[in-house]
């Protein structure tokens, strides 16, 4: 068996562990300095610029040859799911027909493949995998087709990850701040929250609500209550490695009413009471100074790339302000970028393209 062991630490402690283990293992141990690659992500650190690159280019490579009988000769994706795909109820709207004329098809190997890199350094797809997530019993020839438009997605965009800088955050340095959206639906809504630090994502979810939301305002105060659990997570690990925070962490959301519940500047009408119960703790948060709730606009808020699917311009421009491409385009500092990360022309007047579309 192989495993993948990432040490961290002083100098010291590092070789005395890699001393110690490399005997305890029967000198049956290859050590990689300093380490490349870890659980089929590669690392890329460059001390002179201050950056440090999370990809995973031999999987996408490797997933192309897997899955190569389902591809085209050629072709050129810039975003995962189309914005007016339909996603049709498992239960109820997928026939027996529909079902058999394509269960022959590596739907759940190919979902499979999709999903490990959405938790690692293809973020930005956690919504088209928790879509497609919902049919591995049952799937159809369309939906296959949904997830190979995914699969080339992901291949021609293999050269960007997720990418951290060094003062370039307007935050500061190893600041965390967050950004929580939802779109409210009749039934569970869904839901996207990012942490990020030093310019890009370090974690967050995009799923449905486990419980019903009753309106808008409701659907977005439990996407923040989630929000702030993380930050209150992290905030603890942070100061147990000797990081504290003196000041409250940003969640970015872009529902004004949701805030002033939050706050307490105007009273929640939901008679929910897992709502009111959310609704609670979120403002104990904020009482507590772990976390304040700062209002900004959907065109910049990063979140609402896990609640909708974009057109392509509107989707890149937000996923290269959530992997931290964008940043570093935008500080100018000479790096050489992936050629599919956003222009610099496009970061200051994307609005103006994308409403125009």
């Amino acid at each position: 068996d192989v495993d993948d062991l990432l040490l961290t630490g002083t100098k010291d402690l590092k070789e005395k562990f890699k001393t110690e283990y490399t005997k305890a293992m029967g000198g049956h141990v290859t050590w990689e300095i300093p380490a490349t690659r870890f659980t089929a992500c590669e690392l890329k650190q460059d001390l002179e610029n201050g950056t440090f690159e999370m990809l995973q280019v031999d999987y996408w490579d490797a997933a192309a040859k897997r899955f190569s009988q389902y591809l085209p000769p050629k072709f050129n994706v810039r975003n995962p799911v189309l914005p007016d795909t339909k996603f049709p109820d498992a239960k109820t709207e997928i026939t027996d027909e529909e079902f058999n004329r394509a269960k022959s098809l590596p739907f759940m190997e190919l979902v499979g493949t999709l999903n490990y890199p959405a938790q690692y350094t293809k973020i930005e797809c956690q919504l088209a995998v928790a879509k497609l997530s919902k049919y591995l019993q049952r799937w159809t020839a369309e939906l296959f087709g949904v997830a190979v438009r995914t699969l080339m997605y992901c291949i021609t965009n293999k050269k960007i990850g997720l990418i951290w800088s060094r003062d370039l955050d307007k935050h500061g340095v190893n600041v965390l701040y967050s950004h929580a959206d939802s779109g409210f639906s009749p039934g569970h809504s869904d839901g996207c929250r990012y942490l990020m630090q030093n310019g890009a994502f370090v974690s967050g979810k995009t799923r449905g609500h486990s419980t019903i939301d009753d309106s808008t305002t409701a659907a977005e105060v439990t996407e923040c209550w989630l929000a702030a659990n993380d930050v209150s997570t992290f905030r603890q690990l942070y100061g147990e490695m000797g990081f504290e925070y003196d000041e409250p962490t940003t969640i970015y959301q872009d529902n004004q009413p949701a805030i002033a519940v939050a706050t307490g500047e105007r009273n929640l009408t939901s008679k929910m009471r897992h709502v009111q119960i959310r609704t609670g703790k979120l403002a104990e948060y904020i009482m507590d100074q772990e976390v304040e709730l700062q209002w900004l606009s959907t065109v910049q808020l990063i979140a609402d790339l896990g609640t909708k699917f974009h057109p392509a311009p509107r989707f890149e421009f937000l996923r290269d302000l959530m992997n931290g491409y964008a940043l570093i385009r935008a500080a100018n500092t000479g790096r050489d970028l992936p050629l599919l990360v956003v222009s610099l022309e496009y970061l200051t007047k994307g609005a103006v393209y994308w409403n125009a579309e």
